[in-house]
């Protein structure tokens, strides 16, 4: 069997915490038979609680397509061509402050 979970973040308990969902994972991680695919923002709790499982941090491989994309985008448009010509520099901390800010998202 297969499981995805996408969001495990928006889960919510009557304390407040996530230590339950985190242990029942826990618990199906260590089944032959089953396999857990989890998403979630980047939480301390989850980090700890999964640190012995493979992961990958999806901003760190979206990061450079979402750089092209902006920069692509906003390059090409006509207002910022012009602004580029004047303030080069301000550009290009703009762009990378809009490419950080997506936290590796395209929204």
């Amino acid at each position: 069997m297969c499981i995805f979970i996408d969001g495990l973040d928006e889960y919510e308990d009557s304390e407040g915490d996530y230590e339950d969902i985190v242990e029942l994972f826990e618990g199906y991680a260590n089944s032959p038979h089953i396999k857990i695919c989890l998403s979630s923002r980047p939480l301390v709790v989850f980090e700890r609680g999964f640190s012995e499982c493979p992961n990958l941090k999806l901003q760190n491989l979206t990061y450079g397509d979402i750089n092209h994309y902006v920069k692509d985008k906003l390059g090409t448009h006509k207002y910022m061509v012009q602004l580029s010509q004047q303030h080069a520099v301000q550009v290009s901390l703009l762009i990378d402050k809009i490419v950080e800010k997506a936290s590796g998202v395209f929204l």
